[in-house]
This record gives structure tokens, C-alpha cells and sequence, in this order.
């Protein structure tokens, strides 16, 4: 009759819709178990973990691709953190190795305790609170509350009288220092300004032969200045080129070593200037020189 029929069509209705909603649930539910499932396991410190599960919903989608993204962050800054902690070690243990040596020599008798021996121990101490001192600043400069001292001041004036504290360590290795003065006002912090001055001139004055040149120019236009330190020191390859803003990486541990540096300065100068907004490239090619390029707004 029509009303069996009707009551068989509406069981097997019944029955569809309970397969359709529970097939349905299960492929909604599924993407969520596998991004609750990762992201537990990324909250249990297993930052490899990646979410897989193919869905087309719309926002399980975008949650998938922020926890993902989420998860490549953390690696990323677990990686520098490890990275950090390597390096800062090394970077400790050569002078505190070396202040060791010299002092255990001194105290077993293998060496006398004289002015020459001594200077050597505070040469190593005093790297060792440069570096401290290099890793506070850089860590107060990177910090995204770090206050800016703004007022407006000549950069030409700031240029020149940077060139000026080394002008005996250039006369010392005859090395020309070029710089045509002008008169041009900025807004921004003097004294880290400063510093990325006297980190790009010592940087150059470094890295350039007795006999070289380093040129520093400045020049602007209707909103920004820009200013160069160019020298022909012994430059700097292309595979090294993308890391050396990054705290700590030298291309040459030894080299970096004999002239007292750790690796900091750059970095520094990076921070400081993009606390002002403002930008640094550098080329470079070895055996010919290097070039770096501040650009700030006036």
C-alpha cells in the first residue's frame, strides 16, 4: 500500500541521512582530530610537526596553514636559540681558555708573573666584556620597546668626526680615507647613529690592506639620505654575503679573531637601523672591496 511504501521510502531516507551526516561529520572531524593531534605535539616541543590532512573547508584550511606557519617560526627560532647558545659558548671559551693557560702558568712558575703577562690577561678579559657588553646593546636594540632619542642633528658633522677618531689608525696603515663634507639634517638618535658609523669605518678600516682606501659618501633626495662606506679591503664572497647580519656569523673565525672581533657589530648596525625604519645593503666581491649602503629617512 502507499502507506508501506512511503514508511520503507522514509526508513531508507532515515538511513541516508544518518550515513550522509555521519560520513560528513567524519570528514569534518578528521581534519580537526589531525590539527588538534599536531598541535599538541608542537605544545610537547616536537616542532618538526607538520599538519598533512587535506581538507576543503575553508577555515580548517586557514587554521592549518597558520598553525603550520606557527610551527616553522618556532623551529626557526628554536634553531637560533641552539645556535646562539653554540656560538656565545665558543665565543667565551677562547678567551677564558687563554686568560686560564696564562694564569695557571703563572701560578705554577713556568712563567713569570711581569707586565707582559699580565697585559695578556687583560687583553682576554677585556674581550670578554666587550663581547658581554656588544650582546647587552645589541639585546636592548632589538628589543621592540627600545626608546629612540629623536632630534635633528648634521649627519656630515656626525661623518667627519667619526673619520677623525681614526685617523691615526689609518695613518698607521696608509690607508686613504675619502670623504667630501656636506651639511645635511636628520631626525633621528644620535648616538646610534653614531654607532653604525664607527661599526662601518672600523669594519672597513679592518678588513682594508695597508695602502687601500675607504671612501664614505652622502648624499640624498626629497626624503631620504643615504650614506656609503666603501673601502678596497679583501671583500667578502657570495656565499657568505646573505649571512653576515646574523649575530655572531664570520667568515673567517680566525681572521675575525686577530682584528677582535666576534661577530655582534653588524648585527647592531641592523638593528639600529631598522629601529629607524631605514634599510642596509652591501655588495661586495673578494680581493676588491665592500660597499654598505644605509638609507634613512630625512
Amino acid at each position: 500500500t502507499l502507506n508501506k511504501i512511503l514508511v520503507v521510502v522514509g526508513i531508507f531516507s532515515l538511513m541516508f541521512a544518518i550515513l550522509l551526516g555521519t560520513y560528513m561529520a567524519r570528514r569534518l572531524t578528521k581534519p580537526i582530530a589531525s590539527v588538534i593531534d599536531t598541535a599538541q605535539m608542537i605544545s610537547d616541543g616536537f616542532l618538526q610537526a607538520r599538519i598533512t590532512e587535506k581538507t576543503d573547508t575553508k577555515e580548517i584550511v586557514q587554521l592549518t596553514e597558520t598553525i603550520n606557519e606557527l610551527a616553522n617560526t618556532l623551529q626557526q627560532q628554536d634553531a637560533l636559540r641552539k645556535r646562539l647558545t653554540t656560538d656565545m659558548a665558543h665565543e667565551l671559551r677562547t678567551p677564558l681558555t687563554t686568560l686560564q693557560s696564562h694564569l695557571e702558568a703563572m701560578l705554577d712558575g713556568i712563567w713569570a708573573m711581569d707586565a707582559e703577562r699580565l697585559a695578556s690577561c687583560h687583553e682576554e678579559a677585556v674581550r670578554i666584556n666587550r663581547m658581554v657588553s656588544d650582546l647587552e646593546r645589541l639585546a636592548k636594540i632589538e628589543n621592540d620597546n627600545v626608546s629612540l632619542d629623536i632630534t635633528q642633528f648634521d649627519i656630515g658633522v656626525l661623518i667627519k668626526r667619526t673619520i677623525q677618531n681614526f685617523e691615526s689608525e689609518f695613518y698607521r696603515k696608509n690607508i686613504q680615507i675619502a670623504f667630501k663634507e656636506a651639511t645635511l639634517l636628520i631626525s633621528a638618535d644620535q648616538d646610534k647613529i653614531s654607532q653604525v658609523m664607527v661599526n662601518l669605518i672600523s669594519n672597513a678600516l679592518k678588513y682594508t690592506e695597508d695602502g687601500g682606501a675607504v671612501t664614505v659618501s652622502l648624499v640624498s633626495d626629497a626624503h631620504n639620505v643615504f650614506i656609503k662606506v666603501a673601502d678596497t679591503g679583501i671583500g667578502i664572497s657570495q656565499q657568505d654575503l646573505p649571512y653576515i647580519f646574523e649575530r655572531f656569523y664570520r667568515a673567517d673565525r680566525s681572521r675575525n679573531r686577530q682584528t677582535g672581533g666576534c661577530g655582534i657589530g653588524l648585527a647592531i648596525v641592523k638593528s639600529i637601523v631598522q629601529a629607524h625604519h631605514g634599510y642596509i645593503d652591501v655588495q661586495s666581491e673578494l680581493q676588491k672591496g665592500t660597499t654598505f649602503t644605509v638609507t634613512l629617512a630625512i
